[in-house]
């Protein structure tokens, strides 16, 4: 099965990390840094915590099914290659680079159809939602050179680790490799706190989404999950206007 290129290990001096590329060894660590670290993210809770959700087990953070979707898809990653980390799985980012093979989009394809067979149907009506604004959003900002663009999926640290610089030495690595590329990148920042470390790693906000408005079974206010990118090493991002272009 073909694979992308490995990512080498590179050793961060600022802050004396070492980011090597995820093995399979290392998705049960993942797994509890991604689940500790996303437990008070607002989409993250949006999507999941649903009123006909099924109850947890006491002392449990997730049902067996969402424990095995979860490693369904970071070995999907690790598989891929697009995957760093830190320690074993102390703090991780996925990617998606762009030009992915057939093989691999039908695998992606794959697991997210598993995701919404699984799923309950207001955890299937808040998804769909996401996906119709994060859709239009993204067309809207990027228009055709959304495929062309590496995007940052997903970045976390375990909350004991937080504060160590593993976040930036992980988004210079990501970055590093979408220069290698030669491409732009993009991310979703669904906590508006996150939004000062994602511009220092050169990002900017480009396009806004507002979930939970129309919900009733929504009880928290609205709130907005923003679409931030950052251009390739020779380019800067012109936001005049309804839409985000790149200049050379």
């Amino acid at each position: 099965m073909p694979r992308s290129g490995k990512i080498a290990p590179i050793i961060h001096k600022k802050c004396a990390v070492k980011v090597e590329t995820a093995r399979f060894v290392d998705i049960p660590t993942i797994h509890r840094t991604a689940q500790d670290a996303f437990a008070n993210d607002p989409l993250y809770n949006y999507l999941r915590n649903t009123p006909d959700a099924e109850p947890l087990a006491p002392g449990k953070s997730s049902t067996f099914y969402q424990r095995l979707l979860a490693y369904i898809e970071l070995g999907y990653y690790v598989l891929y290659q697009a995957m760093l980390t830190i320690n074993q799985g102390e703090a991780f980012v996925t990617i998606n680079r762009p030009g992915r093979g057939k093989t691999q989009c039908a695998m992606e394809r794959f697991i997210r159809d598993i995701m919404v067979r699984t799923a309950t149907v207001e955890q299937r009506k808040r998804w769909t939602e996401l996906s119709n604004k994060l859709t239009a959003a993204t067309n809207d900002a990027f228009g055709g050179d959304l495929a062309k663009m590496l995007r940052i999926v997903d970045l976390a640290t375990a909350p004991e680790n937080q504060g160590k610089g593993y976040g930036y030495a992980l988004m210079a690595s990501a970055n590093a490799e979408a220069d290698k590329i030669g491409c732009a990148s993009w991310l979703l920042s669904s906590n508006v706190a996150n939004t000062p470390f994602y511009k220092s790693c050169g990002y900017v906000v480009v396009k806004e989404v507002l979930l939970g408005e129309n919900n009733p079974t929504w009880m928290e206010p609205p709130f907005p999950v923003l679409i931030m990118a950052r251009a390739a090493s020779s380019q800067t991002w012109n936001t005049v206007g309804t839409r985000s272009s790149l200049r050379q």
